[in-house]
Formats: structure tokens, C-alpha cells, sequence
């Protein structure tokens, strides 16, 4: 609850210091985040500091932004901007996942629609960022690595064939 609450508080801070106008997408919003169809009614500010993500604030007397590397200048959908900053915590974060399970875009008025075209402007974005290279969360993206479960691993005839566990009982492997 606690947690929703800071959220929220946050949603508040970003929404009410922004200068807003209606969306209208521009060529160097294609050239970052992809050619993304927005109604013109969807608030967008007109500077914006997308890496206000939790771990770039400081939150004292005020709430302090520490980092400054991807400001631009042109309309982004606000509710991006809260989007990537949960997105972030939700990927990096032991405790993310909590705040996925919660549904926490649902709790703060996400469409499946919207969610879909903010990531992705996230996944053209990473790309733009990135440059030739590839990021490495695009990487996993791009090769589609399948995730095993250990526990199932280990109760599977043909897996125990490839793998040893060493258990480490205090004197040694």
C-alpha cells in the first residue's frame, strides 16, 4: 500500500510540474521512439526527462531528479514517462515483480492498448540508444532465449544426464 502510495505521489509530481500539450508526433519522435499512433488528446509534455526513474530520485524535503541524460524537446505521451520508470524497477528490481503481481497498471488506469505502444516506443528507444550495437535487453528480445525453471531441470531423466550439482556440507565440495 505504502508503495502504491509513493507511485502515485510520483504520478502526481511528474503530471503537475509538466507543461502539457495535446500529442502530435514528430520526426524526431519517430527518429527515438518509432512511428507510434496517439490520439491528440493524449497529454504530452513538451520537455521531457524520460530517465526519471526511481533510482533517479532523491526524495527529501522535495522530490530531486539526479539524472539528466535523455531530456528532449519534443511532445512524449506523459504517462510514458511513469510507465518507463515502473517498467524499469519492475525488470531490475527484486521487488518488481511484487508490483507486476499487484497489477499496478491496472491500479493506475493502463489500457492493454496503451501498455503495448509504450513498449514499444521502450524497445525503439533501447535500439536508438544503442545504436549498431545491440542493448542487452533487446538481445533477449531479439534471440527469444528460452528461461528454465531449475526445479523442473532437475526432475528430467535426459537433463541429469548433462548436469552434476556439488553441494557444499561445510567441508568442501
Amino acid at each position: 500500500d505504502k508503495s502504491i502510495e509513493i507511485i502515485k505521489d510520483f504520478r502526481n509530481v511528474i503530471f503537475n510540474v509538466s507543461t502539457t500539450c495535446g500529442f502530435n508526433i514528430t520526426e524526431d519522435f519517430i527518429k527515438v521512439f518509432g512511428n507510434v499512433d496517439f490520439n491528440s488528446d493524449t497529454k504530452a509534455t513538451l520537455l521531457s526527462n524520460i530517465d526519471s526513474s526511481f533510482n533517479n530520485l532523491v526524495i527529501n524535503d522535495a522530490w530531486n531528479i539526479i539524472d539528466y541524460e535523455w531530456v528532449y524537446k519534443f511532445p512524449i505521451p506523459i504517462r510514458y514517462i511513469l510507465y518507463r520508470a515502473l517498467n524499469i524497477y519492475i525488470t531490475t528490481s527484486v521487488y518488481g515483480s511484487k508490483l507486476k503481481d499487484l497489477n499496478i497498471y491496472d491500479i493506475l488506469g493502463y489500457s492493454e492498448l496503451e501498455l503495448s505502444k509504450y513498449e514499444f516506443m521502450e524497445y525503439n528507444f533501447g535500439r536508438y540508444i544503442a545504436g549498431e550495437s545491440i542493448s542487452l535487453q533487446n538481445l533477449y528480445e531479439d534471440i527469444k532465449t528460452k528461461k528454465y525453471k531449475l526445479e523442473e531441470l532437475l526432475i528430467s531423466n535426459d537433463f541429469n544426464k548433462r548436469m552434476q550439482i556439488f553441494y557444499d556440507e561445510g567441508n568442501g565440495f
